[in-house]
Formats: C-alpha cells, sequence, structure tokens
C-alpha cells in the first residue's frame, strides 16, 4: 500500500534582492502529486510574483490564476494539486523597488 508524503521540503529561492527580475530554483513535478509554494518578503518591492510551469523545460508559461501583485511587504502561497506538467517555478517580474524575497517549496507523492 502506498502513503503519501513529503519527499521534498526546502528553500529553492533564498534572499533574492528584489531590485531585479528572479527565478527560483525548477522543481521536477514528474512523480508528484502536489506542489506548495510559500513565499515570503521584506522591503518595498513592486511588481509581480508568479509560478510558472514547462513540459520540457525550455518553454515556460504563467500556471492560470498564479500571478500575484507585489506593492509592500508580504507573503502568499500557492496549493497546486494538479501537477501534469513535469517542471515548475516561481518567478518574480521587478517594476520598482527594493526588497528580499524568499521561497519554501514542500512536495508531497505517493510512495511505497
Amino acid at each position: 500500500m502506498s502513503v503519501r508524503e513529503n519527499t521534498f521540503n526546502a528553500l529553492v529561492l533564498t534572499n533574492g534582492n528584489m531590485t531585479g527580475n528572479l527565478e527560483s530554483e525548477v522543481i521536477d513535478t514528474s512523480r508528484v502529486d502536489s506542489v506548495v509554494f510559500y513565499a515570503k518578503w521584506t522591503g518595498s518591492p513592486v511588481g509581480t510574483l508568479k509560478v510558472q510551469v514547462s513540459i520540457d523545460d525550455i518553454n515556460y508559461v504563467d500556471l492560470d490564476d498564479s500571478p500575484v501583485a507585489v506593492t509592500e511587504a508580504g507573503d502568499f502561497m500557492w496549493n497546486i494539486v494538479d501537477t501534469n506538467y513535469d517542471k515548475i517555478k516561481v518567478v518574480y517580474v521587478a517594476t520598482s523597488g527594493s526588497g528580499t524575497l524568499n521561497v519554501q517549496a514542500n512536495v508531497k507523492a505517493e510512495v511505497d
């Protein structure tokens, strides 16, 4: 009988400088059931945080309904339970301001 358990829990972006665009580490989702990203940022950044997915690790597209407007210090969590793609990452697109971004990922999968 298989059980669902955490297979990965780590920071995938550490102390990112939000004066420019940022990308988290890419997570392989080809054998997982769900991914949760928790983003926390400080300072006074202005921009957009979003999740991007890919089936070939070359061409990434925005995950529907994932963009989040960043206008001040804050945090946000994405709970992604449909992982029918192979790769996933968090992207920050800077507009102005400055701050520091950290992104934690938690991945769950069925294991025997």
